[in-house]
């Protein structure tokens, strides 16, 4: 009863610096790659067949046209700062800490020796990610000296990259919509979201109970009270006894009905279609009998009915969720053996903030920055 007189509160629209964005599709050829290493035969993995099976999922997602939409879809690479090359490393953290009287002088991302090392290892072979960086600067990473050009001609965007790589999160994937890089305020509102959706942190803040009457809150009332609404869950195990290519399309219907149920209003179908077009995950050492390429987690940033209000866009309110899961398909590899054994473990956690900012005067970025910091 109490979570249904919340979900009547009036909410505000409140400015975003977000721009509409084309989403991504998912492409046959990067899905046929990865078809081929789950060992798929050459007539199973053909184009015609990736063109089916993307109809097949598609065909039976949600359908929640007024749900969530993104403006980041990302994916957490434990360890992507140690596999930085160490000049790489050395911009991620002076680009990230750059005040934006920096960046407007254009003084230290273009003649730093690591920033271009930095956009090669994040996006040379991350197709999505550079639909994603092209959707936000109209830059193409097949553009002569686009590495190295990069860094002055949009260095808020490459500042974005930095802060989302102290978090071991790089872009994957382009939903409705993309950051406006001519602000730098959606960067520090996505740091601190993935601040909060970090796994110690997030443990911490959703033992905590939430205000009160949001509305008429402001900052420091409540003291030790969430502005944002939490939730965490890991589901049954799914189990599978079927053909590969079935076992993958159950997995990708799997985590989009689970996912957009989770929250609660769901997630807008083109980018929920954006979020799977490339979960698949390849293996490290092919000669493994089975496939099982670890746990792998996709963090999307939210936006709740964006709409164009004054020429600017607002919106009700933001968030991110984090899907992580854990696929294994017994000796996938073994033609004779059609039917595989095959298993998925799903564990879902998000933040989601509304806006009160006409009654209150607190912006989300304040919700956010506040819960944050109760879990140091």
């Amino acid at each position: 009863m109490v979570e249904n007189l919340r979900e009547r509160t009036p909410t505000s629209k409140e400015n975003m610096p977000i721009i509409s964005a084309s989403p991504k599709q998912p492409d046959a050829n990067e899905i046929q790659g990865d078809m081929v290493q789950l060992g798929l035969s050459c007539e199973l993995a053909s184009l015609d067949r990736i063109q089916q099976y993307v109809g097949d999922v598609t065909g039976r997602l949600p359908r929640n046209p007024h749900g969530l939409e993104s403006f980041l879809i990302g994916k957490r690479q434990t360890g992507l700062r140690s596999a930085l090359p160490r000049p790489a490393l050395e911009f991620v953290l002076h680009a990230a800490k750059s005040s934006q009287h920096t960046l407007r002088s254009g003084r230290g991302f273009a003649d730093h020796a690591g920033a271009a090392p930095f956009l090669r290892h994040l996006l040379a072979d991350n197709p999505g990610g550079a639909h994603f960086v092209t959707a936000m600067t109209g830059r193409q990473p097949q553009e002569a000296n686009f590495y190295e050009q990069l860094p002055a001609s949009h260095p808020n965007t490459v500042q974005l990259l930095a802060i989302l790589a102290q978090h071991d999160v790089v872009p994957s994937s382009t939903g409705t919509w993309v950051p406006d890089e001519s602000e730098q305020y959606i960067g520090t509102l996505m740091d601190n979201l993935a601040d909060i959706l970090n796994h110690d942190r997030f443990d911490c803040l959703r033992n905590k109970s939430e205000k009160d009457h949001k509305k008429d809150a402001h900052r420091g009332d409540q003291s030790g009270s969430l502005w944002g609404t939490l939730k965490y869950q890991q589901l049954d195990q799914f189990r599978w006894d079927s053909p590969t290519a079935q076992i993958i399309k159950d997995s990708y219907v799997g985590l989009a009905d689970n996912a957009s149920s989770f929250l609660d209003i769901g997630i807008e179908p083109q980018n929920l279609v954006a979020i799977l077009a490339n979960k698949i995950a390849g293996l490290q050492d092919s000669q493994l009998d089975d496939y099982h390429p670890g746990p792998q987690e996709l963090v999307i940033f939210l936006v709740k009915n964006p709409a164009i209000e004054d020429g600017y866009p607002a919106v009700d309110g933001s968030g991110a969720l984090s899907i992580t899961w854990d696929l294994v398909v017994k000796q996938y590899k073994k033609k004779k053996k059609t039917y595989k054994d095959g298993t998925m473990d799903v564990w879902l956690r998000s933040a989601i903030y509304e806006s009160y900012y006409e009654f209150n005067n607190v912006m989300l970025q304040d919700q956010m920055d506040d819960d944050a910091n109760l879990c140091p």
